[in-house]
């Protein structure tokens, strides 16, 4: 108890020069933290009392906002997988599309987390919200409001295991971290698995655990799996832990936990739709070996890159430091990301989504072993302008790029062409036209029934026995696909169509020529023009070969006369 209590004060005596950011409630430093006021003090003087009475209520209140302005204006999506294998899925499944579950195998996603937003967006449609951006606004609000969940865990784990100067500091980088608000509203699994995640390490690092809590910890640790299975590394960091302490009866405890969730949810579903369960686990497990190079690749150093980036230098250093030297704050917490880490960083597959899980593991353990650091520290006492100024820079840089980005509007020049015509009635079919290949494309945005070729079409009429007139057909006509072909595929299908989306403005007058010359007597008439988000024009920048900055024509065919 003295050590702990001489730790506390010694952390409360360096935090206002290593953080400027947040008070100590210890009385024996109350008057010199009045004085000394951090950032956030000066920031936001109305807050004072209570950040000084309740700072997790403050920590909170501020990540609710950056997630609720992210969820209003961060319109799209980041990611293919998020929008192509969630959303798409979820509304094709309520408009009687069997996406996956006429397959074969089951799909290498989370058809329950799809299933999810199938239910928020069946709701939305039950009380009148009908428009593809409505209902994708609300669905974002559940995310925001769900993705807190992260900050108060976070907060709370590092309080237990520490202090709550720590926890303070360590909920705000997880509230303003400049990527976190932003894909916190997304429709990723990596996201949305930390809530439970957190829970139950919040559960594992009680002083004092129960068996009971072992076995809610593997049942949290168990939903967190159905939604991302790479979540079971976690799960096997704290069973070789267990193991070597001999807690072999929490152990069983702890999987049986995991087991019967794991088994209840996924385990249910692959058996009920396929041959036995868990059967996805086994055809994302082959899918992925076999497949292992088809996508994005790196290094092994790749994701350390990645973190270090993330969590934006030098500050990102001084974590890395702490995090190190925390293996003994917490023996399950760090063998469980740090293998999560290890493992993913291994594989040949690298996307930088796949290690976000890691990041409140990382910034909680670095804290706190930072901060325990400072107090021993010759140095820092001696350069405490130059430790503020860091920490000033981080928070300005963090703080800044999170509003930008919780503003900006992803895939824009996939999305608004498609937004804007769902409000036109007489919509039949379109066209969408390029001077090169086309993405995928967002039909969910056009509203209603889309179909995007001839299998989709029979797929529509076989579900609701429409007939063509009752589908907007989407044709695509990249630059290897020639007019003629285009020509036969709608003659073909039969579904003539009245509007075309040109991508690119390169030889646009040629194209437009080309492309009218497949109807007879009819013109184009421009309606309107998209410019890609500023989101979109910085990638562009950044990454041109691998994000285009399309803009939009759209333009209405009609009778020349």
């Amino acid at each position: 108890m003295a050590d702990s209590l001489k730790f506390e004060r010694g952390a409360a005596k360096a935090l206002p020069y290593t953080v400027q950011t947040v008070s100590s409630s210890l009385a024996s430093h109350k008057n010199r933290l009045r004085k000394e006021r951090g950032l956030l003090f000066a920031l936001v003087p109305l807050w004072r009392k209570t950040w000084n009475g309740d700072p997790l209520k403050s920590v909170l209140l501020i990540a609710v906002t950056l997630r609720v302005l992210a969820a209003v204006f961060s319109k799209g999506y980041a990611f293919h997988d998020e929008h192509f294998d969630v959303i798409r899925v979820a509304q094709n499944w309520l408009d009687g599309i069997p996406n996956w579950i006429a397959d074969p195998v089951p799909p290498n996603h989370s058809m329950f987390y799809a299933g999810i937003n199938a239910a928020f967006l069946y709701i939305s449609e039950a009380i009148g919200i009908t428009d593809p951006q409505s209902k994708m606004l609300a669905v974002r609000l559940v995310h925001a409001f769900y993705s807190v969940l992260i900050v108060y865990y976070g907060f709370k784990i590092t309080e237990r295991l520490s202090n709550t100067a720590n926890a303070t500091l360590v909920g705000l980088m997880l509230a303003t971290l400049w990527f976190m608000p932003f894909l916190s509203v997304q429709n990723l699994v990596e996201m949305v698995c930390m809530p439970p995640l957190l829970a139950a390490f919040y559960r594992i690092v009680k002083k004092e655990v129960s068996n009971m809590d072992w076995l809610i910890a593997g049942g949290l640790i168990g939903l967190a799996f159905t939604f991302r299975l790479h979540v079971v590394i976690f799960a096997g960091g704290v069973g070789i832990i267990m193991l070597y302490r001999k807690q072999f009866l929490q152990a069983v405890v702890f999987s049986a936990g995991f087991l019967t969730v794991a088994f209840s949810v996924t385990g249910v579903i692959d058996w009920f739709f396929w041959e036995y369960p868990f059967q996805s686990i086994v055809s994302y497990f082959v899918f992925n070996t076999s497949h292992a190079y088809d996508f994005s690749t790196g290094p092994v150093y790749r994701f350390f890159l990645t973190v270090m980036g993330f969590t934006v230098p030098p500050i990102s250093l001084l974590l890395l430091y702490g995090y190190i030297k925390s293996w003994k704050v917490s023996n399950e917490m760090w063998l469980a990301a740090t293998l999560f880490f290890v493992i993913h960083s291994i594989f040949p597959n690298k996307q930088e989504r796949f290690i976000l899980p890691f990041f409140p593991f990382f910034i909680s353990l670095g804290i706190i072993c930072w901060n325990e650091f400072l107090v021993r520290s010759s140095y820092w006492p001696k350069h405490r302008r130059l430790l503020k100024g860091i920490w000033m820079f981080f928070w300005c840089v963090n703080i800044l790029t999170a509003i930008a980005l919780s503003l900006s509007y992803s895939k824009k020049d996939r999305i608004a062409p498609l937004s804007y015509l769902s409000t036109k009635s007489d919509l039949e079919a379109l066209v969408i036209e390029s001077s090169s290949n086309i993405k995928p494309v967002p039909e969910y945005y056009l509203g209603g029934i889309a179909g995007l070729n001839d299998d989709e079409v029979r797929s529509l009429n076989k579900a609701h026995g429409l007939n063509k007139e009752e589908i907007k057909v989407i044709y695509r006509k990249p630059n290897t696909k020639t007019v003629n072909t285009l020509k036969s595929e709608i003659e073909q299908n039969g579904k003539i169509p009245n509007y075309v989306i040109f991508k690119k403005s390169d030889h646009l007058e040629e194209r437009k020529r080309e492309l009218i010359s497949i109807f007879t007597n009819k013109k184009l008439v421009k309606i309107q023009e998209i410019a890609p988000s500023a989101m979109d024009q910085v990638q562009h920048f950044f990454n041109p070969r691998v994000h285009k900055n399309r803009k939009s024509y759209i333009y209405k065919i009609v009778p020349v006369n």
